[in-house]
């Protein structure tokens, strides 16, 4: 989640080309909230979206 489309845009380019882990410590970093699935069906979560949402495994 960013606060523009456009550098939502950018981040997510960004964070799918670094990889997941390295991808959350980003968007952490830029204090923004994220989740990403891979392709295994693991899934990381920013620190500050911990608690907060609840995630389903239904996929």
């Amino acid at each position: 989640m960013a606060p523009d489309g456009y550098m939502a845009d950018g981040l997510s380019t960004g964070v799918f080309v670094l990889g997941p882990e390295k991808g959350i410590s980003l968007l952490e970093l830029e204090g923004l909230s994220g989740i990403i699935i891979d392709a295994g069906k693991k899934i990381y979560i920013t620190n500050d979206l911990k608690g907060k949402i609840n995630i389903e495994k239904n996929f």
